[in-house]
């Protein structure tokens, strides 16, 4: 794929009354990428490989045992990488 060309959009948010993250990204083109939840210390809490596809890709991530708070949502490719700050609250 060519760089220039290429489309990513990030969108997450919490799921209300469940210890999910809803994750959509959209991708104009097929690829791969890591997706990693990070807290404000730089610590990876979880990751999760990626196989996008065309058009809106929609995944949950269940982090386990985390305290309310910011952080990182980051996802990355050999060509993109791409942040959103997420704050998760406790029910």
């Amino acid at each position: 794929m060519n760089p220039a060309t290429q489309s990513l959009i990030l969108n997450a948010s919490p799921k209300k009354k469940k210890k999910k993250i809803w994750i959509r990204i959209a991708s104009s083109d097929y690829e791969e990428g890591l997706l990693s939840l990070i807290d404000i210390y730089g610590h990876a809490i979880q990751r999760q490989n990626m196989q996008l596809k065309p058009g809106i890709n929609e995944f949950e991530m269940e982090p386990e045992n985390i305290p309310a708070g910011l952080y990182y949502l980051h996802y990355s490719t050999q060509i993109t990488r791409i942040f959103i700050i997420i704050k998760l609250m406790k029910h």
